[in-house]
């Protein structure tokens, strides 16, 4: 089977950099959904601590304790140089991504709404109708970037018609689903070879970023003909 379910796709990014932020006890997701529980101590923590060691200290050649804790903070300020600029950079790319996704999700929600594929109903909440193929048609999507907002809002069982709706190779052909719509566009998972949805959401999410540091987005953009919405 492949990886097509969009829902399975989401990753808790946050947790390494925070575990250096906060030092806290960093616990990581694995590929299969377990857990690799880190120790709560960190090194210094655990070399510089008060209390006896089981070793017996030699009388010469004995390097004090002050000076292995100072060498090891030297170390570990080095380092952190090169720790804080991926933990900054980290911080700067999520948040991009944040607010990029939030522009073109609610353009993306607007133009569902124009289209009559959406509602908004009471308390404001955004719905998706019950459509067909054919009602996705009047999106007159054909590239992977301009499907991606969608992607986004739409629950699985409408993005699936969504996709057979989208066109490619110049509008010549509609693709059959959404694993055909992967496959075409080379969106694999290179440990499996077989077409993913979460590698998809990982080209377009950096994609994105890009154009949206760029001021230009409007490869994502669903109202793309509105000079307003141009950033």
């Amino acid at each position: 089977m492949s990886d097509i379910d969009k829902n399975k796709t989401d990753e808790n990014f946050a947790e390494p950099w925070e575990y250096f932020v906060n030092r806290k006890k960093y616990t990581a997701p694995t590929d299969e959904g377990n857990i690799i529980t880190g120790k709560t101590e960190t090194i210094a923590d655990k070399s510089c601590r008060n209390g006896k060691t089981p070793v017996k200290k030699k009388k010469r050649g004995k390097v004090t304790k002050s000076f292995f804790c100072g060498s090891l903070a030297t170390l570990l300020i080095i380092g952190g140089f090169e720790i804080g600029n991926e933990i900054s950079e980290r911080i700067s790319y999520f948040g991009d991504l944040h607010d990029a996704k939030g522009i073109i999700t609610e353009e993306a929600k607007e133009k569902l709404i124009k289209e009559g594929l959406a509602i908004t109903a009471a308390d404001d909440e955004f719905v998706v109708l019950e459509n067909s193929a054919s009602d996705y048609q009047s999106l007159e999507l054909d590239s992977p970037e301009e499907v991606y907002p969608y992607f986004l809002v739409l629950p699985t069982s409408e993005f699936g018609k969504l996709i057979t709706a989208t066109t490619y190779e110049d509008g010549k052909y509609y693709y059959t689903g959404t694993e055909q719509f992967l496959t075409v566009n080379g969106y694999f998972n290179p440990e499996t070879g077989k077409p993913s949805t979460a590698v998809y959401k990982d080209y377009m999410n950096a994609e994105l970023v890009s154009a949206f540091r760029n001021e230009d987005m409007i490869a994502f953009e669903a109202n793309s003909e509105s000079e307003g919405r141009r950033r």
